[in-house]
């Protein structure tokens, strides 16, 4: 089994941060890597990589992202992954049902020294989670329209994102959590055991390709 190292990026430069994105592949780029989506190719993440760290501009978009991320996670925590309504229940009684907490760090695993993955929070084994270890939550705002184009409400890129990131971390399950249009959520379990088509795939792809 392969041991896993975390890598702190608090306190670092952003230059630095690039640089060490630039010497691994991302959790969030192995999607495209092995099916390519609209905003990137596998052969652009290829050159991009050849070329060296490339800055990359913050826009209203990822800002709206980062600061809601917060928010995020403290719904999540009240949700009880049934109802929505949960949540309103269990935030105006202080009854979170579910705990997280932040990850300043990347973690890498020598059975995949390519592969690196940063997710936004650690799920922690306790309430409704324990006795399950830690897992990986994936936050994302989005819009309900976005996810009724993908079967079953979950984009492939995310998929491969929370895949990767228990395959680097070596947790067992992940999370995915939806804002959606800033009214909605929506919450997707991902378990290792389940998903063996998609390690495979990452496994069988990115290896050749780094």
């Amino acid at each position: 089994m392969g041991v896993v190292t975390w890598k702190s990026s608090d306190n670092i430069s952003y230059d630095q941060w690039l640089y060490d994105r630039n010497n691994s592949i991302g959790a969030s780029e192995v999607g495209a890597i092995v099916l390519g989506n609209k905003f990137t190719s596998n052969l652009e993440i290829f050159y991009n990589k050849v070329a060296g760290p490339k800055a990359v501009k913050e826009n209203l978009r990822m800002l709206i992202g980062t600061k809601t991320e917060a928010l995020s996670s403290e719904l999540w925590e009240h949700y009880d992954g049934k109802d929505q309504q949960s949540i309103v229940t269990n935030l105006r009684n202080n009854t979170p049902v579910k705990k997280c907490e932040e990850i300043k760090a990347t973690a890498f695993n020598s059975d995949y020294p390519h592969l690196s993955a940063t997710p936004d929070r650690k799920i922690l084994p306790v309430l409704l989670f324990a006795g399950m270890g830690f897992g990986s939550l994936e936050i994302k705002n989005s819009q309900q329209m976005v996810l009724d184009r993908y079967k079953g409400g979950i984009p492939t890129d995310n998929l491969f994102q929370n895949v990767t990131q228990q395959m680097v971390t070596k947790w067992k399950y992940g999370e995915l959590f939806y804002f959606l249009d800033n009214r909605n959520v929506a919450n997707h379990r991902i378990n290792f055991k389940d998903v063996k088509g998609a390690v495979n795939a990452i496994e069988n792809v990115t290896t050749p390709f780094w």
